[in-house]
């Protein structure tokens, strides 16, 4: 994690002018800001590097269940398809890695960006592209179905493809609390709780540079 700046509010940005007759809040400065006095990082929420999201996880669960360094065919576990399998099914493994979460991603998504552009930040985020159980299941499905039109179908994965489905189905039965679940609100609403008072009814715009 990068090293937060001790807080100081006098240092709160304000709109700057950008050309003439043309004032916004610069981007940087306003995330400097709230990251500062809310102790968070925007572009990696969960705490741990996007980078190091799957690596770090994984590392750590195959050290917890005691797997070498290297799996049976000499492959490192990174590099290991057989480790990375058991990951991938495991009750522990991957469906607790945290999620990737990049403030600035987002963004990038939403809005068309380039240098020393504006970009738009709605007040309320629209979670609609998300993946959920049901999408996960329609997509091992996929997988399953094309796995069977094979002429000499993987049996190890057609077990993970339905054992995957089966624990979505289970988890849609017994839904359980994402500690995750909202974080682009939680940061959009401080945004706006901080500087709101500029926004222009359901957006905050914004000017970027690099």
């Amino acid at each position: 994690m990068k090293h937060l700046k001790p807080f100081n509010e006098s240092n709160k940005p304000e709109p700057q002018t950008i050309r003439k007759g043309v004032t916004f809040l610069d981007y940087h400065e306003m995330m400097e800001y709230l990251e500062n006095k809310y102790n968070f990082e925007s572009r990696e929420f969960s705490g741990i590097p996007s980078t190091m999201n799957r690596d770090k996880h994984f590392d750590e669960w195959c050290d917890k269940h005691g797997l070498d360094k290297k799996d049976s065919k000499g492959k490192t576990r990174q590099n290991s398809q057989e480790f990375y399998k058991m990951y991938k099914v495991a009750e522990d493994g991957e469906r607790l890695k945290p999620p990737y979460m990049d403030f600035w991603h987002y963004l990038c998504d939403i809005n068309d960006i380039h240098n020393g552009t504006y970009i738009h930040i709605p007040r309320e985020v629209d979670d609609s592209d998300e993946i959920t159980p049901e999408s996960t299941i329609q997509m091992y499905k996929w997988m399953l179905s094309k796995e069977l039109k094979e002429k000499n179908p993987d049996k190890e994965h057609i077990k993970n493809c339905e054992e995957l489905i089966r624990r979505q189905e289970e988890e849609m039965k017994n839904p359980k609390v994402d500690p995750w679940k909202g974080w682009k609100q939680k940061i959009t609403d401080l945004i706006f709780k901080e500087f709101g008072e500029y926004a222009n009814d359901d957006y905050l715009t914004v000017f970027v540079e690099w």
